[in-house]
């Protein structure tokens, strides 16, 4: 079975070359990630679409702006709100002060 590549990769090869940049391993960001190398290398390679959040933690382990992976400085902010308002119903939900 092979996996197909998504359509909008231009920031996987972002996120490979400032890893290799700052000396971290797939094991090392994965891990910072709590995911596993696997499931890491399926993000560099474009075979896993990802979610704003997890670009935004990319950025900070990677120490990237992270406008520079995502489509555009808005389209992160809306979908980093809409991701919080998804938690906050979940916690609400599950009755979980937050």
């Amino acid at each position: 079975m092979t996996l197909e590549k998504i359509p909008n990769k231009e920031y996987c090869d972002i996120i490979k070359a400032q890893r290799n940049k700052s000396g971290y391993s797939q094991v090392y960001v994965a891990k910072k990630l709590g995911i596993s190398q696997k499931t890491y290398s399926k993000i560099e390679n474009g075979h896993i679409k990802l979610t704003e959040v997890m670009k935004c933690n990319i950025s900070e382990i990677l120490k990237l702006c992270p406008s520079e992976i995502c489509q555009s400085k808005e389209h992160c902010q809306k979908q980093l709100r809409l991701e919080n308002i998804r938690l906050k119903e979940l916690l609400n939900l599950h009755n979980i002060d937050h």
